[in-house]
């Protein structure tokens, strides 16, 4: 009975060696982990998007604190006189500190943060001139990077509805961008982003270049999630955050100059 039983067992586990070497396992292995690849690369380069995005943000900020501090010494000479005071002072203080001390050697961290504060001037520059023509008006298509604008629209100043408290909805603005294609993900593709007027209210639309079934929306934000959802349908997983950015996705609070 015992060697009956050893038998059987040596049997089950020959069977199941066999089938772990049989081709279809492996590759519905290499599907699987193809599928994650994919998944992993669309992961990053959203990630790599939303940092870009938060670097110009960043900067943006800064390049409005120097105009808002700009404009108050414009308005108050006296703060104007204090920030001259403080800039002498600051000069006359570090200069006499290197003739004292003597030029220091500078070690490890220095030159970090020597070579980061470089890296930040050299990324001070927003955007790129944009072209007018002789009358001072912008010339069509204008190019942002991986966006372009190719119209933008007439302001309705008479309806709320065409407007939020940081970003304005002109009717007949039209943008392009360069995004991830709802058939495979990592694959760029041009999608078309829209504004226009229906019934006296917005009408928000994004639209592929291969698709012919646009994403319509009451803002922005509802038409940029649901393009994110269904990049995640595609992918049948939930990888791409589908917290909306759609004023930025649109170019509406992307700076002209």
């Amino acid at each position: 009975m015992a060697n009956a039983y050893e038998n059987y067992l040596r049997s089950v586990n020959v069977n199941k060696n066999v089938q772990d070497r049989l081709p279809g396992k492996y590759k519905e292995k290499l599907n699987y982990l193809k599928q994650l690849i994919r998944e992993y690369v669309h992961e990053n380069a959203a990630l790599v998007d939303e940092l870009e995005e938060v670097q110009t943000k960043i900067i943006i900020r800064q390049e409005e604190r120097k105009f808002l501090l700009r404009k108050l010494c414009e308005y108050e000479p006296q703060v104007a006189a204090e920030v001259q005071n403080l800039a002498k002072a600051g000069f006359n203080q570090t200069a006499c500190l290197d003739t004292k001390k003597g030029k220091k050697r500078p070690n490890a961290d220095s030159d970090r943060k020597s070579k980061s504060r470089k890296n930040c001037r050299a990324r001070k520059k927003i955007v790129q001139p944009i072209p007018l023509d002789n009358t001072g008006r912008p010339i069509f298509p204008i190019e942002l990077g991986n966006l372009t604008i190719h119209c933008l629209g007439e302001v309705v100043s008479d309806r709320i509805e065409f407007h939020s408290e940081d970003v304005i909805y002109p009717v007949g603005f039209i943008s392009t961008r360069s995004y991830g294609s709802l058939d495979d993900p990592t694959v760029k593709c041009i999608y078309s982003c829209k504004i226009s007027e229906v019934n006296g209210l917005p009408r928000f639309e994004i639209e592929m270049d291969d698709n012919l079934s646009p994403i319509v929306g009451d803002t922005p934000d509802v038409c940029h999630s649901l393009l994110l959802q269904k990049i995640n349908d595609a992918l049948s997983l939930n990888v791409v955050s589908t917290r909306p950015r759609g004023n930025d996705f649109f170019g509406l609070r992307t700076p002209l100059s």
